[in-house]
């Protein structure tokens, strides 16, 4: 005869089953919850941030670090103050960026936090250094041997390996930080590699050095006469914008200073900023610079300039109040080729240790 267990026993029995159940329940929720989520957001590995290489020429970096897919990097309005702009960017190309460029003037000291702060996300800074504050004379002559030395000392003190544009855009007519007047083309030689000599006596060798011109558009010039040599630049930058009255594709915008330059020089080339204004016409020279860039050996990538210069320029660059352009942007921007970074937990709190001024 089958005698029940005692009530007792079976109030047990019922609340262990419950309990198994519930577990259970959960377990496929996740795994469910986890197939959706991958499938709308494609896992990637998070990278640590980018190691330090005693760099010769920049190939240790592409090959190792790069593996040969592109780098897709921004220059976020603020990022000098918190990393929230480059977290909002991320959320909208619906990745984390690989480069990061901010801007220091020359009476600046070097911004470690910004770029510590960038290296925290995996990403490479790219420090676009324009000389405001001094003339190529002071830098040829030694009297900034003071500030650039400590410059220099503070890139090596933060150890991780950085790109540095010293005087962007020298061949275009309004770099106005050399002066008054068109830039020297001998004095910024000169100047260039002053301070490159510098920063390899001080034992800075985690600094990819990238000589960046701007497109032969708008009164710039032919940059050649602005070549320090192949000893001093590892990779060459190129800048140049969608814009009213100039080509609405890459190779038209890009493809004669492109040209001129592979003529020339053999380094890779990185298109260190670049934007288009927020016409109709704005997808499809989006997908026209991503299209480029990817059947280009010799590019490994470019850096979207998003800023909000109504003030001053009377131009909008960001992406945000744009869905058609954005989707074309989101689009490629997660594709194998440039899928390089993985999201991260976004923050919007301050991460840089200043102190109050």
């Amino acid at each position: 005869m089958h005698t029940a267990p005692p009530r007792r026993v079976r109030r047990a029995a019922l609340r262990s089953r419950t309990r198994l159940w519930s577990e259970a329940t959960a377990v496929i929720a996740t795994y469910f919850l986890f197939v959706v989520s991958s499938t709308l957001h494609p896992p990637f590995a998070v990278h640590a941030p980018f190691p330090t290489y005693a760099l010769a020429t920049s190939s240790s970096y592409l090959d190792q670090v790069v593996g040969g897919r592109k780098l897709l990097g921004v220059a976020p309005d603020g990022i000098k103050t918190d990393l929230s702009s480059l977290n909002s960017f991320s959320q909208l190309i619906g990745r984390q960026p690989d480069v990061v460029e901010f801007y220091q003037g020359f009476t600046e000291p070097f911004d470690s936090p910004v770029a510590a702060g960038s290296s925290g996300t995996g990403a490479l800074p790219l420090d676009s250094w324009g000389p405001a504050g001094t003339t190529l004379s002071d830098i040829t002559s030694g009297r900034d041997d003071a500030y650039i030395t400590t410059y220099a000392d503070s890139v090596k003190t933060y150890g991780h390996q950085i790109a540095l544009a010293v005087g962007h855009e020298m061949n275009a007519p309004w770099s106005t930080w050399w002066g008054k007047g068109p830039t020297d083309a001998q004095l910024f030689v000169t100047a260039w590699r002053h301070i490159h000599d510098i920063f390899k006596q001080q034992g800075a060798s985690n600094v990819i050095w990238v000589w960046t011109v701007n497109i032969e558009a708008g009164g710039a010039i032919s940059p050649d006469a602005y070549y320090p040599g192949n000893a001093y630049v590892d990779w060459i930058g190129v800048d140049g914008y969608f814009h009213d009255g100039l080509p609405i594709t890459f190779d038209g915008l890009f493809g004669p200073t492109l040209a001129d330059l592979r003529d020339h020089y053999a380094q890779p080339i990185l298109v260190v900023e670049t934007g288009a204004l927020n016409t109709p016409l704005r997808p499809s020279e989006i997908q026209s610079m991503f299209d480029a860039v990817l059947a280009s050996p010799d590019l490994i990538g470019f850096t979207w300039f998003d800023y909000d210069l109504q003030t001053t320029d009377g131009v909008d660059w960001h992406l945000d109040d744009d869905k058609p352009s954005l989707a074309v942007y989101r689009r490629y921007a997660t594709a194998p080729r440039f899928a390089l970074r993985a999201p991260v937990e976004a923050s919007t709190a301050p991460f840089y240790p200043r102190s109050a001024p």
